[in-house]
């Protein structure tokens, strides 16, 4: 079996990892025969079609080798070296759940190289989602799944070197993404406080207003009160005045008929007594009745 090299992109990401491409140049001796066809035609056409589609996968052709790859896996349905490089086929395309898919075949049997390899592949597609997430805690899942994948991979192979230095990658991404998510949940405090001192302040300033605007009918309330009770006062000094002055009126009309009551009985003493001295005057002028005087001689 032919061992290549490639490298393992994606086109939207600004990473890139080096994997082993595996390509099929030999059948082993135990081939399962494709329904229709002799095995001699299955061992010349498989190879062939892996090789065609690995010279397409390099030619950054991923959807043109992943058919060829797929008629080679109908022949060899059996071959996870097939499905491994399915997996990079979809993994080019940016089809992470497909090449994860494709992966996980690849990674079942006996816990070879190729199980390594098909792992690791499935921690660069949680890595590389990790990288496109927008939400920081879907990636700091991603980034930790992928992570975990590749530990798998140095439990079984100290020395896979893609897999140690991926791991290294994922861990320092994984701080950013913890960095970032604690000052953004320090800004979303932030934010909140800063929302509360708001709804707070605003608070403070309605109920300032409310207070103010108290204040304000309370003046206009005593304000028209003062009024009130200065036009009230007015009416009442108006009235005494009024009052006063009638009393005043009255007092002068009791005075004057009293005057004129006095003057009139005055007057009738003074006609009175003119009658008694003229009455007096006539009794004095009638002649006077003698009576002789006797005298004792």
């Amino acid at each position: 079996m032919k061992i290549a090299n490639c490298q393992f992109p994606n086109a939207n990401l600004p990473w890139r990892y080096v994997i082993t491409l595996v390509a099929i140049s030999a059948i082993d001796p135990l081939i399962v025969k494709a329904q229709g066809a002799d095995s001699s035609a299955t061992r010349e056409s498989a190879p062939k079609l892996v090789r065609e589609a690995n010279e397409l996968l390099l030619g950054d052709k991923p959807a043109e080798a992943l058919r060829s790859y797929e008629k080679a896996q109908a022949l060899r349905p059996d071959a996870r070296e097939i499905a491994f490089d399915q997996a990079l086929a979809h993994y080019r395309m940016g089809d992470f759940d497909k090449a994860r898919e494709a992966f996980t075949r690849a990674a079942e049997g006996v816990g070879d190289a190729l199980a390594d390899d098909a792992m690791y592949g499935l921690g660069t597609c949680d890595h590389a989602e990790a990288l496109g997430a927008q939400d920081p805690k879907e990636a700091v899942s991603k980034i930790e799944n992928a992570m975990r994948n590749y530990q798998s991979v140095l439990g079984n192979q100290r020395d896979h070197g893609t897999a140690r230095d991926a791991n290294l990658k994922a861990a320092s991404y994984w701080r950013q993404l913890k960095q970032q998510m604690q000052q953004q949940e320090q800004q979303q405090n932030q934010d909140q406080q800063n929302k509360e001192d708001q709804e707070q302040q605003e608070k403070n300033q309605q109920r300032e207003q409310q207070s103010e605007q108290q204040q304000q009918e309370q003046q206009e309330q005593q304000s028209e009160q003062n009024k009130q009770d200065q036009k009230k006062e007015q009416e009442q000094k108006a009235s005494a005045q009024k009052e006063q002055r009638e009393q005043k009126e009255q007092s002068a009309e009791q005075k004057e008929e009293a005057s004129r009551d006095q003057a009139e009985r005055k007057l009738r003493e003074m006609v009175q007594a003119m009658r008694d001295r003229k009455k007096h005057r006539r009794e004095e002028t009638k002649t006077p009745t003698y009576r002789p005087t006797e005298k004792d001689w």
